[in-house]
Protein backbone atom coordinates (compact mmCIF):
# COMPACT_ATOMS: atom_id res chain seq x y z
CA UNK A 1 0.00 0.00 0.00
CA UNK A 2 1.61 3.21 -1.15
CA UNK A 3 0.45 6.26 0.80
CA UNK A 4 1.69 9.79 1.10
CA UNK A 5 0.92 12.62 3.49
CA UNK A 6 -0.78 14.68 0.80
CA UNK A 7 -2.37 17.71 2.45
CA UNK A 8 -1.94 16.26 5.94
CA UNK A 9 0.63 18.02 8.14
CA UNK A 10 -1.01 17.33 11.50
CA UNK A 11 2.10 15.69 12.97
CA UNK A 12 4.00 18.92 12.27
CA UNK A 13 1.73 20.71 14.75
CA UNK A 14 0.43 18.08 17.14
CA UNK A 15 3.73 16.38 17.99
CA UNK A 16 6.85 17.65 19.76
CA UNK A 17 10.22 17.88 18.01
CA UNK A 18 12.80 17.93 20.84
CA UNK A 19 15.74 18.81 18.57
CA UNK A 20 13.96 22.04 17.59
CA UNK A 21 12.61 22.80 21.06
CA UNK A 22 9.11 22.47 19.57
CA UNK A 23 6.48 21.32 22.07
CA UNK A 24 3.34 19.29 21.36
CA UNK A 25 0.51 21.35 19.88
CA UNK A 26 2.61 24.15 18.40
CA UNK A 27 3.01 24.51 14.65
CA UNK A 28 6.57 23.82 13.52
CA UNK A 29 8.43 26.89 12.36
CA UNK A 30 9.56 24.94 9.29
CA UNK A 31 6.05 24.03 8.13
CA UNK A 32 5.22 25.59 4.78
CA UNK A 33 2.01 25.47 2.71
CA UNK A 34 3.52 22.54 0.80
CA UNK A 35 4.90 20.59 3.78
CA UNK A 36 8.21 20.48 5.63
CA UNK A 37 10.58 23.24 4.59
CA UNK A 38 13.61 21.27 5.84
CA UNK A 39 12.48 17.78 4.86
CA UNK A 40 15.91 16.66 3.57
CA UNK A 41 17.58 17.95 6.77
CA UNK A 42 14.71 17.23 9.20
CA UNK A 43 15.60 16.18 12.76
CA UNK A 44 16.07 12.56 13.77
CA UNK A 45 12.79 12.41 15.72
CA UNK A 46 10.91 13.40 12.55
CA UNK A 47 12.84 10.82 10.52
CA UNK A 48 12.08 8.04 13.04
CA UNK A 49 8.38 8.82 13.44
CA UNK A 50 6.10 6.32 11.74
CA UNK A 51 2.56 7.56 11.17
CA UNK A 52 0.16 4.65 11.67
CA UNK A 53 -2.00 5.84 8.79
CA UNK A 54 0.99 6.06 6.41
CA UNK A 55 1.91 2.58 7.62
CA UNK A 56 -1.43 1.26 6.35
CA UNK A 57 -3.78 1.55 9.34
CA UNK A 58 -7.29 2.50 8.25
CA UNK A 59 -8.54 3.63 4.87
CA UNK A 60 -8.13 6.99 3.17
CA UNK A 61 -11.09 8.45 5.04
CA UNK A 62 -9.23 8.25 8.37
CA UNK A 63 -6.08 10.16 7.42
CA UNK A 64 -4.98 12.09 10.55
CA UNK A 65 -6.13 15.49 9.35
CA UNK A 66 -9.57 14.00 8.60
CA UNK A 67 -10.07 12.49 12.08
CA UNK A 68 -8.23 15.20 14.03
CA UNK A 69 -5.52 13.01 15.56
CA UNK A 70 -2.17 11.47 14.70
CA UNK A 71 -2.36 7.87 15.90
CA UNK A 72 0.69 5.97 17.15
CA UNK A 73 1.42 3.06 19.46
CA UNK A 74 4.07 3.81 22.06
CA UNK A 75 4.91 3.64 25.74
CA UNK A 76 2.06 5.53 27.32
CA UNK A 77 3.39 5.24 30.87
CA UNK A 78 0.49 2.98 31.83
CA UNK A 79 2.20 0.37 33.99
CA UNK A 80 4.38 -2.68 33.38
CA UNK A 81 3.44 -3.32 29.76
CA UNK A 82 2.94 0.41 29.22
CA UNK A 83 2.02 0.24 25.54
CA UNK A 84 -0.83 2.51 24.58
CA UNK A 85 -2.61 3.96 21.61
CA UNK A 86 -1.52 7.61 21.64
CA UNK A 87 -3.57 10.25 19.85
CA UNK A 88 -1.79 13.57 19.26
CA UNK A 89 -4.14 16.48 18.56
CA UNK A 90 -3.95 20.21 17.98
CA UNK A 91 -4.58 22.29 21.08
CA UNK A 92 -8.26 23.20 21.24
CA UNK A 93 -9.24 20.87 18.40
CA UNK A 94 -11.59 18.19 19.64
CA UNK A 95 -12.72 16.98 16.22
CA UNK A 96 -11.25 13.56 17.06
CA UNK A 97 -14.20 13.11 19.42
CA UNK A 98 -16.49 12.85 16.38
CA UNK A 99 -14.55 9.96 14.85
CA UNK A 100 -16.43 6.68 14.98
CA UNK A 101 -13.23 5.04 13.68
CA UNK A 102 -11.15 6.24 16.66
CA UNK A 103 -13.88 5.14 19.05
CA UNK A 104 -13.86 1.62 17.58
CA UNK A 105 -10.05 1.48 17.71
CA UNK A 106 -10.14 2.56 21.38
CA UNK A 107 -12.50 -0.31 22.20
CA UNK A 108 -10.16 -2.78 20.49
CA UNK A 109 -7.23 -1.39 22.47
CA UNK A 110 -9.15 -1.73 25.74
CA UNK A 111 -10.12 -5.31 24.91
CA UNK A 112 -6.42 -6.13 24.58
CA UNK A 113 -5.75 -4.67 28.03
CA UNK A 114 -3.94 -1.56 26.82
CA UNK A 115 -4.87 2.09 27.24
CA UNK A 116 -5.38 5.24 25.21
CA UNK A 117 -3.57 8.53 25.79
CA UNK A 118 -4.81 11.75 24.18
CA UNK A 119 -2.06 14.39 23.98
CA UNK A 120 -3.06 17.98 23.30
CA UNK A 121 -0.20 20.38 23.89
CA UNK A 122 0.92 19.92 27.51
CA UNK A 123 -2.27 18.08 28.46
CA UNK A 124 -2.45 14.29 28.54
CA UNK A 125 -5.64 12.38 29.23
CA UNK A 126 -5.32 8.69 30.06
CA UNK A 127 -8.09 6.17 29.39
CA UNK A 128 -8.21 2.50 30.31
CA UNK A 129 -10.83 -0.23 30.12
CA UNK A 130 -11.68 0.00 33.81
CA UNK A 131 -14.16 2.81 34.19
CA UNK A 132 -13.27 4.33 30.84
CA UNK A 133 -15.78 6.54 29.16
CA UNK A 134 -13.57 7.05 26.10
CA UNK A 135 -16.11 5.94 23.53
CA UNK A 136 -18.87 7.93 25.17
CA UNK A 137 -16.62 10.99 25.41
CA UNK A 138 -15.45 10.50 21.86
CA UNK A 139 -18.53 9.37 19.98
CA UNK A 140 -21.49 8.89 22.29
CA UNK A 141 -21.45 5.16 21.59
Amino acid sequence: MDRSCGACTLCCTAMAVPELGKPNGVECEHLTPTGCGIYEERPESCRRFVCSWLDGVGDTSVRPDRVGAVMTVEDGGLGDDGMALVLYTKVGDESYKKSEYLSKIAYRVFERGAGVVVVSGDDKTYYSKEGSKFAKAVHNV
